[in-house]
């Protein structure tokens, strides 16, 4: 079984995932971002896992997330 991973860890990769969607990074945040990463291969791959799922997301049409979500 895929154990999940810590809130911290989750909320940090959200945030990270929305603020690189928001526009380049400057040079202090990706110091920042590739800090983060190398301080655990944990948080790498929640990163990795969020995009994943908002990838996904993107695949799926409309009518279908709508009737889905409902």
């Amino acid at each position: 079984m895929i154990q999940p991973f810590p809130d911290t860890v989750e909320r940090a990769a959200r945030d990270w995932w929305l603020r690189c969607q928001s526009g380049p990074l400057d040079a202090a945040e990706q110091h920042r971002l590739d800090a983060w990463l190398a301080a655990d291969p944990a948080h790498g791959e929640a990163l990795a896992e969020l995009e994943m799922h908002w990838e996904l997301a993107g695949e799926v049409p409309a009518a279908t997330a709508a009737a889905n979500a409902g």
